[in-house]
């Protein structure tokens, strides 16, 4: 899912819109909510329909798209393949976004307004199929303030998930009513206003569930007709994003995460736990493609936690540790050209047979402490120029770097 919760004069959503591509729209490959199995899915047989909706186009490759909302609520989509551009309608003016590369959800004053950009990917592990129709502005899902939206990883079966935090409201949609131009829920219950949501899993969905606090300290699962399935809860502190893999759905929890996945028709809850010693700020908000097992959350501003479903791993990459890296990376083949011997032959060019550097002159030039190093390195001595034949054959002057 991708949010945005301020609306500039223009917002490009939905960024290039493929149909949910990388996605699984195999509802045997992953029953609704993503990954239903413990064990990945493998590919099966998926009948004759192979995703299509009545009235839709097959094509032959991704239906590549922007869609925009302006400030004022004017929904537009432009073609990225023909350059053509439409204009489905209108909405509220919004106050935030949200998409899972198909549909777009905006918070409005009278709840979240959904647009259906028309074009979606059906994964058959091996290949894809391609669909589009026309865009088009399905409705309003009734609630107050601003909603936490959860996606599972189909466009047109499973469910989507909508929690409102000022009401406790939670929503679960029909993704297949969706893709057919309704808005069906499938349950709505009340629950105690809070920061929560609503992720789909299976035929139901995780809802939060709150202490005396009024925090929410962990989340049970509710069946289609959204009564709560005894025994199907798991604690997990301050649950605040969830995201929908290959192997489950993701809640982020204080003390590392919950794993969600649906077998047997049952849910089965896991806790993957942050490494003994963190500091580091807890995951939040999960990003990932699509049919992916990893997803990866910002640890406020120290690096990014990477999360490996199917390994039941977490694991933080510190941004100190990925900038010297970086680093490393860049002094491993040093700008300029190479020692007395000649250029550095790292530096040839693939294919042209052609040093990167003409001549190096040496005694020339104004050098820095990191060229100073890169010459001890490299066995030169003291600055330099590296010399780059002009067009024509007449070498000219550059500074390394």
């Amino acid at each position: 899912m991708r949010t945005l919760r301020s609306i500039a004069p223009l917002v490009v959503v939905g960024l290039i819109l493929t149909g949910c591509a990388g996605g699984t729209d195999d509802p045997d490959a992953a029953t609704a909510g993503s990954a239903a199995t413990v064990e990945e899915s493998s590919p099966q047989e998926t009948g004759s329909g192979h995703g299509e909706i009545e009235g839709a186009e097959e094509v032959a490759e991704p239906q590549l798209h922007l869609v925009s909302i302006d400030r004022t609520g004017a929904v537009g989509m432009l073609n990225l393949l023909d350059g053509t551009s439409s204009e489905p309608g209108g909405i509220d003016p919004p106050t935030a976004v949200t998409s899972d590369g198909r549909y777009l959800f905006a918070d409005t004053d009278s709840g979240v307004e959904i647009v259906d950009s028309g074009v979606w990917t059906w994964d058959h592990v091996d290949h894809f199929h391609y669909y589009r129709t026309s865009p088009s502005v399905l409705g309003t899902v009734a609630g107050e303030g601003s909603a936490v939206v959860t996606t599972s990883g189909n466009a047109t079966t499973g469910g989507t998930g909508v929690f409102f935090p000022e009401s406790g409201e939670a929503v679960l949609l029909s993704n297949e009513a969706l893709s057919e131009g309704r808005i069906e829920e499938v349950f709505r219950l009340e629950t105690e206003p809070h920061d929560g949501l609503a992720a789909p899993l299976g035929s139901g969905a995780l809802v939060t569930s709150v202490d005396e606090s009024g925090r929410a300290s962990g989340v049970g699962f509710h069946g289609a007709d959204g009564s709560p399935v005894d025994g199907a809860t798991a604690p997990c502190a301050d649950a605040q994003g969830a995201a929908t893999t290959r192997i489950g759905v993701v809640v982020g929890c204080a003390d590392g995460a919950l794993l969600a996945t649906y077998s047997e028709s049952e849910p089965r809850f896991e806790h993957i736990a942050f490494p003994d010693g963190t500091q580091a700020p807890r995951a939040t908000d999960f990003r990932g493609r699509k049919g992916r097992p990893a997803v990866a959350a910002l640890a406020g501003d120290q690096g990014f936690w990477l999360l490996d479903t199917r390994a039941r791993v977490a694991v933080r990459a510190d941004r100190g540790a990925v900038g010297a890296g970086l680093r490393r990376e860049r002094r491993r083949l040093p700008r300029g050209g190479g020692g007395p011997a000649g250029p550095d032959p790292r530096l040839r060019r693939r294919g042209r047979g052609r040093d990167r550097c003409h001549r190096w002159v040496a005694g020339r030039g104004a050098r820095d402490p990191g060229d100073r190093r890169r010459d001890r390195a490299h066995g030169r001595s003291g600055a330099g120029v590296c010399q780059r034949p002009r067009r024509g054959g007449r070498p000219r002057d550059r500074l390394p770097g």
